[in-house]
């Protein structure tokens, strides 16, 4: 069977407020022209669909891969060519999370729900920048589109219908 036959699972790897220090969440929180080229290093390692979110509480990569363990090895790579020599330090600090755990992650966040304040109205602009600049580096497909788009409303749909 040809990969591009083979259904992509959904992944993340990541760090945030929770699991590491402002710190190190800081050498791995790149934005404009950096952030692009964390796209573009992804892409070279394989990823075919990525976004990359940095944000002052959280450091995360979602990703869609037909085998997640090498995915995830990728971006793990990938984060490492960041801040070298750093592995010891941002591996304890990093979380995995794949399939359904990984979206349901992503519901929360851009719900608000895995915020320092929740409910604070900055982090659901933070990841439309992000898939922003994902779609413009021709890092996504039908697979982080819908993802994206589905936490979008779900995102409005918290603020509209909750306190």
């Amino acid at each position: 069977m040809h990969e591009q036959n083979i259904i992509p699972e959904i992944a993340l790897v990541g760090m945030s407020h929770k699991t590491a220090p402002v710190e190190l969440r800081e050498c791995f929180s790149l934005y404009g022209e950096e952030g692009r080229k964390v796209l573009a290093r992804l892409g070279k390692s394989g990823i075919r669909e990525a976004v990359y979110v940095a944000t002052c509480n959280r450091v995360e990569v979602y990703f869609a891969a037909t085998d997640v363990i090498r995915g995830t090895q990728s971006v793990m790579s990938v984060l490492e060519e960041l801040s070298p020599g750093q592995s010891d330090r941002f591996d304890g600090a990093l979380y995995r999370k794949y399939g359904r755990d990984a979206v349901r992650h992503l519901l929360y966040v851009s719900a608000s729900l895995d915020s320092m304040v929740i409910g604070e109205n900055e982090i659901l602009g933070q990841l439309k920048k992000s898939y922003s600049m994902a779609v413009q580096a021709e890092m996504t497909g039908v697979v982080m589109n819908r993802l994206f788009h589905c936490a979008f409303r779900a995102a409005k749909k918290v603020r509209s219908e909750t306190d």
